[in-house]
């Protein structure tokens, strides 16, 4: 299910989970950075479009300038989690005749309800999406956002079956690739990285999604859960010695 769970002051261990993948991308090697990040996935319904939404959300929340570029252009969802609207974007620009600028840029670009994070929506969906995301207009466009925003944040389609993914990560510096740990196989992730690597992409990591609950260690999140979700006046209340030494 795609959702917003990253919010101003959040605490909760899917939120710190974020949070340690916005740390990990901003310190990459340096030799990998670039302002630019492609999120695909091996397949369908593996939370890559959550999880572009909830990263990109913990950037902003870090005084960031983002945007988020939805070129998922078979099933885009990013509108429809910030509640906005997709009648113009990506491919509106894309399609126009007009010269691309700043201004033009602008003027499809949306603000949502997070402070510092925008959105280029998908717009209306096009019948030939790889051609269309092959033009050079998409370089342009790109390399406008750049120069407007700390970070421009990439959603595309699944790699298995769809090329459009593959088109432009042959174009934007950094891939990341998400894994659905519970149905995806190991045969789908090693074709993925070879479709991708094919086209010259440099998948600069992987992220694992929908990790049990029980996956973690268990006495980590009974304390985290203990420390930040007590009830009472907010505080959080120090776990006697039985409670810490069964935390350790």
């Amino acid at each position: 299910m795609n959702q917003l769970v990253v919010k101003p002051g959040g605490r909760s261990l899917i939120s710190e989970a974020y949070r340690s993948l916005r740390t990990n991308i901003q310190f990459a090697n340096p030799i990998y950075f670039s302002k630019e990040i492609l999120f695909t996935s091996v397949g369908p319904n593996e939370g890559k479009s959550t999880t572009v939404a909830n990263l990109s959300a913990t950037l902003a929340l870090m005084g960031n300038q983002v945007v988020m570029v939805d070129c998922d252009l078979r099933k885009p969802v990013l509108h429809k989690i910030f509640g906005c609207s997709q009648s113009s974007g990506i491919t509106n620009i894309l399609a126009d005749s007009h010269s691309i600028d700043e201004n033009f840029l602008k003027t499809c670009i949306q603000e949502t309800r997070i402070p510092n994070l925008h959105l280029l929506a998908s717009g209306s969906i096009p019948p030939n999406p790889s051609e269309l995301l092959g033009i050079k207009r998409f370089d342009q466009i790109m390399e406008i956002l750049r120069n407007l925003y700390d970070y421009v944040i990439v959603d595309t389609t699944p790699v298995i079956g769809i090329t459009d993914s593959c088109v432009l990560a042959s174009r934007i510096h950094r891939v990341m690739l998400i894994i659905d740990l519970k149905s995806t196989s190991k045969d789908m992730v090693l074709r993925s990285k070879k479709l991708l690597e094919n086209v010259g992409a440099k998948i600069n990591g992987v992220v694992v999604t929908k990790l049990k609950r029980n996956n973690f260690n268990s006495g980590y999140y009974n304390y985290y859960k203990y420390y930040y979700h007590e009830k009472g006046n907010g505080k959080p209340k120090t776990p006697n010695r039985l409670e810490n030494k069964h935390a350790m």
